[in-house]
């Protein structure tokens, strides 16, 4: 057969079975090998197919090809990991090739660098850019052994004679001198599975997941044909949208960086790339939380000057109602100073983004005057809306109707002149 069946990693090949006087197909879903043969499992499409039939074996090549694209890529990685992290000695622990990615386990005590990644990514593009050849042919065992720089999985049963697969360097002239160690630069493994006949044929590569699955064991995912170029084009598209966070503010600026903090999260881009766009997209978030706190403590400056100033400024006054510029910590610094002076009472109302925060404080004479804080702040309840509670020293609410909020100071300052003996 024709067809590719699982195993070393790559997926198997689909496609159909054709009767050669077109009468009848049997797709094939899936092939592999069992005791020797090797079984094609599907359904019959149409007509009807019987034992000693003559079938024409037509694999799905648009599907091949990104398989042998990616395949041939993790040979290029295995290669790249041991050249980079040298010092780790890496060794495949196992692998996925499938039509939109590539999988690759290896062994690796510590964390991979971002730039080692960043040079990892490097090595394998300059192989496609290289337009390298790749070179297959089956070897005795005992021969191919001999290869230095060869690369196999340990534990791995091979046949012999084996398939090997180098990336750059002729077979041929790799067993005339085998123990050479200008072998150790290229790629040459065992394999028997689909590759491409020129490295250029990858078109681009990146890797868009490393990550830890066990301890000294990590993964690379990446992509590579036009999988990668969408890649490419989604990082590009991306950095323009950081690089404009630069001339936002306020409102916008806020909502794009939570957009674009769930975007970044989980984009399939090149993992060094990403790593570039989070560190700017998160030292813009950082200006701006920076900023934002600034603007927030000076606000409850303002605020708490304000109340302060008016309080200073009528003596013989005992009873204020006073709109905040901000809500949050600013009420409980008020509502403590307030509470201080025990001799006033403070009603402060302020917006709190879509809600109305509003908060009393009754000093024990005035409640003994009538005047009760839980009472008056069931007063702006009434107009803001949401809920209310307290007791007579004390009281709070949080209304849901930001339009009523001058309706509400006004009931505030009326309930206080009905109130108040």
């Amino acid at each position: 057969t024709n067809f590719y069946a699982e195993q070393g990693g790559q997926e198997c090949d689909t496609g159909s079975l054709v009767l050669s006087d077109m009468s009848a197909e049997f797709t094939v879903e899936n092939v592999e090998v069992s005791n020797g043969y090797v079984l094609h499992t599907g359904f019959l499409k149409f007509g009807s197919i019987k034992v000693g039939d003559s079938v024409e074996a037509q694999y799905d090549v648009q599907r091949r090809l990104p398989i042998r694209n990616n395949h041939s890529a993790t040979h290029v990685l295995n290669h790249a990991l041991r050249q980079v992290l040298r010092d780790e000695q890496p060794d495949q622990k196992g692998s996925l090739v499938a039509p939109d990615r590539l999988r690759f386990d290896f062994s690796c005590k510590n964390a991979i660098k971002p730039e080692e990644i960043r040079e990892i990514e490097a090595i394998c593009n300059k192989a496609v850019l290289d337009n390298l050849t790749v070179y297959a042919k089956e070897v005795p065992l005992s021969e191919a052994r001999e290869i230095q720089g060869l690369r196999a999985v340990f534990g791995e049963v091979y046949p012999d004679p084996v398939r090997v697969v180098s990336i750059g360097a002729d077979i041929d002239a790799i067993l005339k001198n085998p123990k050479s160690p200008e072998w150790e630069t290229y790629s040459i493994e065992f394999c028997g599975g689909t590759h491409v006949g020129r490295t250029s044929d990858i078109a681009a590569f990146a890797i868009t997941e490393e990550s830890s699955i066990s301890k000294g064991v990590r993964r690379i995912i990446a992509v590579t044909g036009e999988e990668a170029r969408q890649a490419q084009l989604l990082q590009r598209s991306l950095a323009s949208e950081v690089k404009r966070l630069h001339a936002l503010s306020g409102a916008e600026l806020d909502s794009e960086i939570k957009r674009l903090d769930k975007i970044l999260a989980t984009a399939a881009i090149s993992v060094y790339e990403k790593h570039l766009l989070r560190s700017e997209f998160d030292e813009i978030r950082k200006k701006v939380a920076e900023a934002d706190k600034a603007a927030k403590a000076l606000a409850a400056k303002q605020a708490m000057d304000q109340v302060q100033q008016t309080i200073e400024q009528n003596p013989g006054q005992d009873v204020f109602v006073v709109q905040l510029p901000v809500a949050g910590k600013v009420m409980a610094q008020v509502s403590t100073y307030v509470k201080g002076l025990k001799n006033k009472a403070v009603y402060f109302i302020a917006v709190d983004g879509p809600r109305v925060a509003h908060q009393c404080v009754v000093g024990k004479p005035l409640v003994q005057r009538g005047l009760k804080a839980n009472e008056w702040a069931k007063c702006v309840s009434d107009i803001v809306g949401g809920k209310n509670g307290g007791k007579e020293e004390s009281a709070q609410g949080s209304g849901v109707d930001v339009s009523k909020v001058d309706e509400a100071i006004k009931a505030a300052e009326e309930f206080v002149k009905t109130h108040l003996n």
